[in-house]
């Protein structure tokens, strides 16, 4: 071996020596590095940030849509031929307004027989009490014409109603969602005519989880964002005490203010109900991560330095923020390099307040 190759594998091999046995070099002089110093290069710098505990507002938020606040199907309460229709689909009606008429056909005709069998019968009565005053009539035959005045009287109610029935009218204020004859139809008893809705308010309808229902209060306020986006403020009126057998959850349902006419049934939307007030931190999103075992949570650092990881529960989410709970009232939590540490690791933290990674 040529002794230029001996000389290189020496030096190849001194350095690795100096290397491996701790020692560095600092101006002239070599000086053994402290336990400390190794220790601090392999410390991973993380970005914390200090986070207090706050009062919050619990809220349950539900999917649901809108639905007319009362909506009818008038039938037709007689038989007849359609002699008269006074309205179309979409048009608008008040409480009263006749909406269809069912021809009179014979009505007339049995009104005038039942007014004269009235007016004969109490002539009957008349005459029969004038005879028993002077004892020439029996009192069964005044009782038996006084039954008679009251059959003609209720056959002659009887006819009027019927006749009232010929005329199909609005039972409140509305709209004309679908008229379901048209003229000349021939109705029986029970046939659809017209189906009213109501819609100077409506309500918004959803199920609510079981675990959230027993912390609703009828009355208390809802607020409902619609699809659109709109917002209104609703009041809630019902809360069922029955669970649907295949979800387990309760119907409830929020009345929504509509005096201008301007929402309309069948919009989904996001009922946001309040249920009590509870303590938390306000976290912007980008601070959750995923834990091995796959909860969801936010690493922290405590006062040695350690970090932390610490499983959340979720509040309330808000726009550009959510509502957790988990952590203690006074937090140091890492805002930029959460994904390269794990719980029990000691880390080197820096405020971002005061500097920035790498400055």
């Amino acid at each position: 071996m040529k002794t230029s190759h001996v000389i290189a594998i020496g030096i190849v091999i001194a350095l690795v020596l100096w290397i491996s046995s701790g020692y560095v070099i600092n101006g002239s002089s070599a000086k053994p590095a402290t336990q400390a110093q190794q220790d601090r290069e392999i410390l991973m710098k993380v970005r914390v940030k200090n986070f207090n505990i706050e009062k919050v507002s619990s809220v349950v938020f539900v999917q649901g849509q809108l639905e007319p606040w009362r909506s009818v199907d008038l039938r037709a309460e007689t038989s007849g031929t359609v002699d008269e229709v006074n309205v179309e689909s979409g048009v608008r009606v008040s409480k009263g307004q006749v909406l269809v008429h069912i021809s009179m056909d014979d009505r007339e005709i049995r009104l005038a027989r039942s007014n004269a069998q009235l007016a004969q019968r109490k002539a009957d009565l008349e005459a029969a009490e004038r005879l028993f005053d002077k004892k020439m009539q029996s009192e069964n035959n005044v009782r038996a014409a006084r039954a008679n005045v009251a059959v003609a009287e209720a056959e002659l109610a009887n006819i009027k109603l019927e006749i009232s029935r010929t005329s199909v009218r609005a039972p409140f204020d509305g709209v004309v969602e679908k008229r379901s004859s048209e003229l000349g139809s021939l109705l029986e008893r029970g046939d659809s005519v017209v189906t009213i809705v109501d819609d100077s308010r409506l309500k918004a309808t959803a199920q609510v989880p079981q675990q959230s229902v027993g912390s609703l209060i009828q009355g208390q306020p809802v607020k409902v964002t619609l699809i659109t986006g709109e917002e209104v403020n609703g009041k809630l009126t019902f809360i069922s005490r029955l669970a649907d057998e295949s979800t387990r959850s309760y119907r409830i349902e929020v009345e929504v203010p509509n005096s201008e006419l301007e929402l309309v049934s069948g919009l989904s939307a996001v009922l946001e109900i309040p249920t009590g007030e509870s303590s938390g931190h306000y976290l912007p999103p980008s601070l959750l991560t995923l834990h091995d075992d796959g909860r969801l949570g936010v690493m922290a650092v405590d006062e040695s330095d350690i970090a932390m990881f610490y499983p959340l529960t979720l509040i309330r989410s808000e726009e550009g923020g959510v509502w957790v709970s988990g952590l203690p009232d006074k937090a140091r939590l890492v805002t930029f390099g959460q994904g390269f540490i794990q719980s029990g690791e000691k880390v080197i933290p820096v405020d971002e307040a005061e500097t920035k990674i790498g400055s």
